[in-house]
């Protein structure tokens, strides 16, 4: 069971090689558990082309972080620097690369679970809100930092985030579906 608030730098965290050989992923949170997650943050660096993984019932969101993009199947083209993408995880999606290797953030989301976000933010730019959920976190890039709380607290309220121009602050947030319904 993970501790809030909790922080993880993106070079704290190890990397599992993928199955099919094309990538790896570095797992930042997994929440509440890593058996038993209800939302899942990673950083993935994808080599090679090729299908991603299905996971059924899961509510997916993809940023490109660094590369030129990809070509996913059923979304389109999706480049660093563009807002990242929402869709269904059930199926394996063919991922196309666009001139060699990507790093690209993933925010995994169990639908029977709840719901949540994702959407970013570039220092310089109009401020980002929301509204309290049950969790919630921020990423920023190039720095590689994941910050999460409670959403009683800002992921940001401890932390001196970077402020240099240019840096991308992404956030997600987490409403349980369970406490929804209490």
């Amino acid at each position: 069971m993970i501790t809030l608030p909790f922080q993880i730098r993106l070079s704290e965290a190890s990397a599992t090689p993928w199955k099919n050989g094309g990538g790896v992923t570095r797992e930042l949170l997994a929440w509440p558990s890593v058996s038993d997650w209800a939302i899942r943050v990673s950083v993935a660096d994808v080599e090679s082309d090729g299908p991603f993984s299905a996971f059924s019932g899961v509510e997916r969101y993809f940023a490109v972080l660094e590369g030129e993009g990809v070509e996913l199947e059923g979304v389109g083209a999706i480049r660093a620097g563009d807002s990242p993408v929402k869709f269904e995880g059930d199926t394996a999606r063919n991922c196309r690369l666009f001139n060699g290797p990507t790093r690209d953030l993933n925010v995994m989301i169990r639908r029977e679970r709840g719901h949540g976000f994702l959407r970013d933010h570039v220092i310089g730019g109009d401020s980002v809100n929301s509204s309290k959920p049950q969790l919630c976190g921020t990423f920023t890039w190039p720095e590689g930092l994941l910050v999460c709380n409670s959403g009683e607290n800002s992921p940001t309220s401890s932390l001196s985030l970077s402020t240099r121009p240019g840096t991308r602050v992404f956030q997600f947030a987490f409403w349980s579906h369970k406490l929804e319904q209490s």
